[in-house]
């Protein structure tokens, strides 16, 4: 009867198989009882065995269940039936090769490893928001968790040293999901990154997923940094063009402003004490520094370090700024090497310009920086002439009063010099020289001087203009230069006529 029973078991095994290749050998098993047939069953439907391995098993659990039965009917105690089961256990993975022992197990425990796994990665997406990445190291994390606990309990060894494997393998399991569970912690640190950016810029998903990636495994191996440092570092790894100064002046804009502001306070130091600056000019200058710090400090966030592309990128900012600056820093110079609407631009309050005229100042002073930086590319030693485009763009903006004190601002001492030449000239003729006061005569001489510079700048535009208003200028020429060049052919500074005219 019990063979029947086997016969009718290895039947049913084999229909429900149908299909598939040959679990057990039905021959070889004949003799075994059902209980053992199944546990044979149960491995090999896990685990590739051959026939012989078969058999192998089929006889250990019979003398197995032969033992354990024997202890039972000899009133064995509790824990000699668990001791008894342990070793039995221990001998079972002696068995099989430890390829074997991972498949038979991990196949064992797979269903309820699964379920835990999927649960407990269920519960950290709910609770920490992940994406796809940090659910499915989870998820692995607690399915080799289950497997590995169940290959620890079932080893043969000292109760305490059971305790210790399983006390370790938890361990060990634990600690590596505590990592994950920090990355998984940032997700809310990253998703407000991620929103602050996006509304402000845009986030490209290109650029925003492999950040996202970077900065879980930036969090797992480095758990003891804050995520804003990690955040920075990975930000830096994926934002790598100067295509990105957007999303960094977003993201880092009071740390960009605190660089460019103390790079600015120094600049507008040393630039104060190498030109002693009027604090008019420090107040225009400070703006224009600030930008430049600005952009170079973005510049040095995107790069932080050196590589020939940011030094292009540095030299083109500051070639961008000096002129600006030059011109800005001329105005507290000799203002004769300041341009006329470097002058006009200063003392706009003093003139009583309009926010108007200001404005077209500001814009045709561009035009003349770039003119200016055009010439010098043709002509590196040369002096570039803006007598007749400062003419032409300052009488369309002044009135002639205003345009005229500019002019007087700017060759009030140029005038003076050359009252000073022609007085020297005037002393070399003792008789001569008695006959006048020195004081008024150099007074006199420089307003001539003057305003004969006045009328030769402030007409350049129009060359027969220029021409006809120096003349009536010459018509007062002071007695006392009219007798130097008829009496000792002495030159004026302007020679014999007005086509002579020098540019001062």
């Amino acid at each position: 009867m019990k063979l029947k029973h086997v016969s009718g078991l290895i039947v049913l095994l084999l229909t429900m198989l149908r299909g598939n290749s040959q679990v057990i050998n039905t021959d070889s098993l004949n003799v075994y009882p059902e209980s053992v047939v199944l546990k044979v069953y149960d491995v090999a439907s896990k685990v590739s065995l051959t026939v012989s391995e078969q058999v192998a098993l089929a006889g250990f659990f019979s003398d197995e269940e032969q033992n354990l039965y024997n202890m039972i009917q000899n009133g064995a105690s509790t824990d000699a039936m668990d001791s008894a089961k342990l070793y039995y256990k221990y001998q079972f993975n002696n068995l099989l090769t430890a390829d074997e022992i991972d498949m038979y197990y991990n196949a064992r425990v797979s269903k309820d490893a699964e379920r835990v796994a999927k649960l407990t990665t269920a519960m950290l997406q709910q609770k920490y928001n992940t994406n796809g990445m940090l659910q499915k190291e989870f998820f692995n994390i607690y399915y080799k968790r289950q497997t590995d606990l169940e290959k620890v309990l079932s080893e043969y060894t000292d109760p305490d040293v059971l305790d210790s494997n399983v006390y370790n393998t938890l361990v060990n399991y634990d600690s590596l999901a505590d990592q994950y569970i920090k990355a998984a912690a940032g997700t809310a640190f990253l998703n407000t990154k991620f929103n602050f950016l996006d509304s402000v810029v845009g986030v490209d998903d290109h650029q925003w997923k492999p950040l996202t990636n970077l900065y879980y495994n930036l969090c797992i191996s480095n758990t003891s940094a804050a995520y804003a440092d990690i955040f920075n570092a990975a930000f830096s790894q994926v934002y790598t063009d100067i295509s990105d100064s957007a999303n960094y002046t977003a993201l880092y804009n009071t740390e960009i402003m605190n660089n460019a502001t103390t790079a600015m306070q120094a600049a507008l130091q040393e630039y104060e004490q190498k030109n002693s600056l009027s604090k008019h000019v420090i107040r225009k200058l400070t703006p224009v520094i600030l930008q430049r710090e600005w952009a170079l400090a973005t510049i040095n966030k995107i790069f932080p370090l050196y590589s020939d592309d940011k030094a292009v990128l540095i030299d083109t900012i500051v070639n961008t700024y000096q002129p600006a600056i030059d011109s800005l820093i001329a105005m507290d110079g000799n203002p004769a090497n300041a341009s006329q609407i470097d002058i006009a631009i200063k003392y706009s309050d003093l003139l009583g310009l309009n926010q108007d005229q200001v404005n077209k100042l500001q814009l045709v002073l561009l035009e003349y920086n770039r003119l200016k930086k055009e010439f010098r590319k043709k002509d590196a030693v040369g002096e570039y002439n803006s007598t007749v485009y400062e003419s032409k763009v300052l009488n369309d903006i002044l009135t002639n009063e205003e345009y005229t004190d500019v002019l007087t601002y700017k060759y009030q001492s140029t005038a003076n010099s050359l009252a000073q030449q022609d007085w020297a000239e005037v002393m070399k003729h003792d008789d001569f020289s008695s006959k006048f006061d020195s004081t008024e005569t150099v007074l006199e001489l420089t307003n001539y001087h003057l305003s004969f510079l006045v009328a030769y700048y402030q007409n350049a535009f129009d060359k027969e203009l220029q021409y006809e208003s120096c003349a009536r200028i010459n018509e007062l020429m002071p007695k006392v230069l009219v007798i130097l060049k008829n009496e000792w052919d002495y030159q004026s500074a302007y020679g014999d006529g007005n086509d002579t005219f020098l540019q001062w």
